[in-house]
């Protein structure tokens, strides 16, 4: 296959003046993709394509497919002619009541009967028909097909624009011009080979550049440079390689190490550009990705606060809250604890029920124990993973201790009666003398008390 490309316009031999515009395109092994183009400054109804061939027998083989149409709707494929459809006649005569076409779908004229291999009805014809052609392309398809096997087209208009109202018609022929050099090219980009990714940040980063020379021509000194990020600024714009040589048809793929992934959107723009005899010839590209940073945070409290004072004995209840402080969601997030173990209990937090911790949510988890005596720390410690469309895996972790003191509050006592000699328990003393009693107070606890009160079971007892 000759991978070729070549546009000419047809001029009416007889009607209406009009002109269209015909491309003729080699798309893939025996296809050839048309596209019919009413001339700016002319407006008229396309509804007939008539082709001639050489070096190829027609033989009833030809399929036809639809791609695109303005201003009218995409149009489909029929199997007989009608507003909206393609039909194709190549019964091997296009010649009025001898084909499919509808009769008034001919290139008849100036007294003489055109005869063409293959033809194609545009639509229903005419403004009254419903639809109105100024651009139809197509696919037609047989073995063998190629660009260089058209020898002559021809095109019927209808409705066309003549002195202010469209009821003119046309009749156009005109020959392919193969031999016009179409100097073509193009450029895909894609960032570690695809576009839209995500990707850990810091990982390397690949740029291939795959350039094609999509004319028919041979492209000579090709440049690839990329705009390095920044589309309005020139002056850090990168070369990334020069293509010696590109025959028609040809690709080359170049490399560029782009160093390490940066964290969030990112989006560069690779060129490709030459001149083929003082024109210039240039495509560009567009290369994207997501530079993932996952981030998780951890914030332990005991009983809903750090550093408080609680009874020993009573409950405790431990609160993690984890959030997500990257850039991307995190899967398999745990929470452990260094003395309670695996905390399994979440009860809040999970928005979408998904089990991943995205970036806009915040997961609480509880355990519950018991307030031991004196200083108590334990350290709350959360993990979670990400892995990027190239496999990279991250494991970002987070700790957070909690602590608070057990209080054990004590007391005691200690009585003693005072005869002025001695201070002791059991004294025998002479009635009538005078006693003092002597209280001791001491804390035996770990914590300060306050209100305290000593009392004396004898109400005679003079307290001082």
């Amino acid at each position: 296959m000759s991978n070729t490309t070549t546009s000419f316009v047809l001029n009416e031999f007889t009607g209406s003046d009009a002109q269209v515009e015909v491309t003729l395109s080699d798309i893939g092994e025996d296809v050839v993709q048309v596209s019919l183009k009413v001339v700016s400054g002319y407006l008229a109804d396309a509804v007939g394509f008539f082709a001639d061939f050489n070096d190829l027998d027609v033989n009833n083989n030809f399929t036809i497919t639809a791609v695109d149409s303005k201003p009218g709707p995409l149009l489909t494929v029929g199997t007989t002619t009608g507003s909206g459809l393609l039909y194709l006649d190549d019964s091997g005569s296009t010649i009025d009541g001898e084909g499919d076409l509808d009769s008034n779908v001919n290139l008849n004229g100036q007294g003489i009967k055109r005869d063409y291999a293959l033809g194609v009805q545009i639509g229903a014809g005419g403004l009254g028909g419903g639809d109105d052609y100024q651009e139809v392309t197509f696919n037609l398809s047989t073995a063998g097909l190629s660009t260089s096997n058209f020898s002559k087209i021809g095109m019927r208009l209808q409705s066309v624009l003549d002195d202010g109202t469209r009821d003119g018609s046309s009749k156009l022929e005109g020959v392919p011009d193969t031999e016009t050099p179409t100097p073509l090219v193009a450029i895909s980009k894609v960032t570690n080979g695809a576009d839209g990714q995500t990707i850990l940040a810091g990982e390397d980063i690949t740029w291939t550049y795959l350039v094609t020379n999509t004319g028919n021509v041979t492209l000579t000194n090709l440049q690839v440079t990329d705009d390095n990020g920044t589309p309005d600024q020139t002056s850090d714009d990168f070369v990334v390689g020069t293509i010696a040589e590109l025959v028609a048809g040809q690709s080359q793929s170049l490399n560029f190490f782009g160093g390490q992934a940066i964290i969030g959107e990112y989006s560069n723009m690779g060129k490709v550009a030459t001149t083929y005899n003082t024109t210039p010839v240039t495509s560009e590209d567009s290369s994207d990705y997501f530079g993932a940073d996952p981030g998780i945070a951890i914030d332990k409290v005991t009983n809903g606060a750090d550093g408080q004072t609680i009874l020993a004995g009573t409950e405790i209840n431990w609160t993690y809250t984890v959030t997500n402080t990257g850039n991307v969601a995190l899967s398999n997030v745990s929470v452990t604890d260094d003395k309670e173990g695996t905390i399994a209990n979440l009860v809040s937090g999970d928005i979408d029920e998904d089990g991943s911790l995205d970036t806009n949510e915040t997961w609480v988890y509880e355990a519950t124990g018991t307030a031991v005596a004196g200083e108590y720390t334990n350290m709350g410690r959360v993990e979670g993973s990400f892995t990027d469309d190239l496999g990279n895996e991250a494991t970002p972790t987070a700790e957070d201790p909690s602590d608070y003191f057990g209080a054990d509050p004590g007391i005691a006592i200690d009585k003693v009666t005072d005869n002025g000699v001695l201070q002791a328990d059991g004294l025998v003393i002479q009635e009538g003398s005078a006693i003092d009693w002597i209280y001791t107070v001491t804390n035996t606890g770990n914590v300060g008390l306050s209100n305290v009160v000593v009392t004396d079971n004898d109400p005679g007892v003079l307290k001082g």
